[in-house]
């Protein structure tokens, strides 16, 4: 009798402690930031700028043309690259890479280099304004104002491994409309945080969201 009793007792210790586990780790989830983490890239790094242009042509040839009024105008020279996305005459969309050949007033003018239809629609174009170089970088949207990031560091704790997160200051070299160059502050093992579903602050529990 004694021992079916102790054998009870510990059937709905168990019980409790599976649901107290269940019960906190979905409070715990509920109230948790949720974000999205990766390691910093390294891949080329290079300034460019982006231009509105569109197609034209001038003795058989199809040029692309694009303004530069302003301060941008000091920026280019002749033969430097640049990429293109546009829609052939099919519909299809594409993306190629073009020169510069001549500055003229406050347009710039490409050749690209192939032969593309005037009827093309430009989407877009990227005008690379140097060589570039090897480098770390990180998305635009996870660099914090003042120059910091959120770094995750994990930690074990009462229910398993936990996230928090710290508020790093970083280097910052070239700037463009899609990523930041970081030359000073992360190493390619570090996990940033790219993506939050909520305010995050330096040294909170997050999460990341389920798949």
């Amino acid at each position: 009798m004694v021992k079916r009793t102790t054998v009870r007792i510990i059937i709905c210790f168990f019980i409790v402690m599976l649901f107290f586990t269940f019960f906190s780790r979905s409070i715990l989830y509920l109230i948790t930031p949720k974000v999205i983490m990766s390691p910093p890239s390294y891949g080329l790094i290079r300034e460019e700028i982006r231009l509105t242009g569109s197609f034209t042509v001038s003795d058989g040839e199809t040029f692309i043309i694009a303004d530069i009024t302003g301060e941008t105008a000091d920026l280019f020279e002749p033969g430097q690259r640049a990429m293109f996305i546009y829609r052939d005459e099919t519909g299809e969309k594409r993306a190629d890479y073009a020169q510069v050949t001549e500055l003229r007033d406050d347009t710039v003018i490409l050749l690209p280099n192939f032969a593309v239809a005037s009827e093309c629609m430009l989407y877009s174009l990227t005008v690379y304004l140097t060589d570039g170089y090897y480098g770390l970088s990180i998305p635009s949207h996870a660099l914090i104002p003042g120059n910091f990031v959120y770094v995750a560091r994990k930690e074990n704790g009462l229910l398993g491994e936990e996230i928090f997160i710290d508020l790093r200051e970083v280097e910052t070299g070239v700037i463009t409309r899609d990523y930041i160059e970081i030359t000073g502050g992360l190493s390619q093992s570090d996990m940033i945080i790219t993506g939050w579903d909520r305010e995050l602050r330096d040294g909170c529990r997050v999460m990341p969201p389920l798949d």
